[in-house]
């Protein structure tokens, strides 16, 4: 009983961790989804051709994320900007 009462645990504690990470994925989709068109303006991308791959690297003012265009088959990065916007990333 000890040990069904530690896997049970251990299964409950996994899946808050992947409601958790679900959650995270879902509000780097609302935040970056309505920055596209801007985003694409400036890098010279066709309209519609980004989309955002859900790949989000550093934190705060140093959050990068990555996008694909479609049209050209080029992956690419955005960082966030202080005015909310995106900016192209080098690395």
């Amino acid at each position: 009983h000890f040990f069904i009462s530690i896997l049970l645990k251990s299964q409950i504690m996994e899946m808050k961790t992947i409601r958790k990470d679900r959650l995270r994925n879902m509000e780097h989709y609302q935040f970056a989804i309505p920055l596209i068109p801007a985003f694409e303006r400036e890098i010279g991308s066709a309209p519609g051709s980004l989309s955002f791959t859900g790949e989000v690297k550093g934190s705060g003012k140093d959050r990068r994320f990555k996008f694909y265009d479609h049209r050209t088959k080029v992956w690419t990065w955005g960082k966030l900007r202080a005015d909310g916007t995106l900016a192209p990333w080098v690395g």
